[in-house]
């Protein structure tokens, strides 16, 4: 009997890693905001903010943030040790669609007509490197366009990133050797 359950069980877990994937979704509602969701019903949020801020600042003994270059070298080459893991997740994953809409205000029109082109180039040149990064692009729609109602800035960013649990693992195994390295190199530092 007890077999019975753990056959079950084995059923479940190979179903919930094999055929419901992870959702990473970015959208703008006033600011920037990341969620992953978890075989379909699970939401957990994630803090782009505190990840930035920890990626260039370091907590002092005051409980406050100081930024410091030799951090911010240190984590950039911690990054650089960890890039062949995100380009192999990246390019095992699939985004879904990517919408991003900007509106440029038009108050002064010399200012609006030069600003657009430099948008619009750094616009391409993101969705040029996501291209490259990503393996499966399905859903893109960029666009730029001016705002004649006020003098704000309006950016619409929506992307939900499909990655599966399966390929996360298969990535993990195959670099499980730099997860040493890693742990070394930060306790070193004294995290």
């Amino acid at each position: 009997m007890v077999y019975v359950y753990y056959g079950i069980l084995f059923v479940c877990l190979y179903i919930l890693i094999f055929f419901f994937p992870w959702y990473i979704i970015l959208y703008t509602d006033g600011k920037l905001k990341c969620y992953l969701v978890m075989f379909g019903f699970i939401r957990v949020p994630i803090s782009l903010s505190r990840i930035f801020s920890n990626f260039v600042s370091r907590k002092t003994d005051e409980d406050e943030r100081k930024v410091h270059f030799m951090e911010i070298v240190e984590n950039y080459k911690k990054y650089l040790s960890l890039r062949p893991i995100y380009q192999d997740l990246f390019r095992k994953a699939t985004i879904q669609h990517l919408y991003w809409y900007t509106a440029l205000p038009m108050d002064n029109p010399v200012l609006g007509l030069s600003f657009l082109p430099i948008v619009t180039t750094i616009q391409q040149y993101l969705l040029g490197s996501i291209y490259n990064q990503f393996k499966n692009v399905k859903d893109v729609d960029v666009d730029t366009k001016y705002n004649y109602m006020d003098d704000q800035i309006f950016i619409y960013f929506d992307c939900i990133i499909r990655l599966n649990l399966a390929k996360i693992i298969s990535v993990s195994i195959k670099y499980i050797h730099k997860v040493p390295v890693l742990l070394k190199r930060s306790t070193m530092r004294g995290d």
